[in-house]
C-alpha cells in the first residue's frame, strides 16, 4: 500500500509557505493559486522520483547501468555541493 502522506512533501510545503507564501495570507486568491501550484509540483516531483526508482530496480541486474547511474548521481551531488559553497 503506497503511503499517502509523504514526510518530504510536508516539510517542503512548510518550508515553502513559511519562506515565501506567508506574505500572501492577506490575498486568499494568491494563496489558493500558490497552493495548487505547490500540489502539482509536488505530485510531479514524487512521480518522477518513483518512476526513476522503478527503472533502476528493473535494471538492477545490469552492472553497467548501475555503475552509470551511480556515476551520474555522484556527479550531481558534487555539483550541488560545489554550487552551494560558491565554487561554481
Amino acid at each position: 500500500m503506497p503511503k499517502l502522506i509523504k514526510p518530504k512533501a510536508i516539510i517542503y510545503g512548510l518550508t515553502l509557505y513559511l519562506t515565501f507564501l506567508s506574505s500572501f495570507s492577506e490575498y486568499p486568491m494568491y494563496l489558493v493559486l500558490s497552493t495548487i501550484t505547490f500540489c502539482i509540483t509536488t505530485f510531479v516531483a514524487i512521480s518522477t522520483w518513483s518512476m526513476f526508482g522503478f527503472v533502476v530496480s528493473t535494471q538492477s541486474d545490469n552492472e553497467k547501468v548501475i555503475y552509470e547511474i551511480k556515476l551520474i548521481l555522484v556527479s550531481l551531488l558534487l555539483y550541488t555541493a560545489a554550487s552551494l559553497i560558491d565554487l561554481i
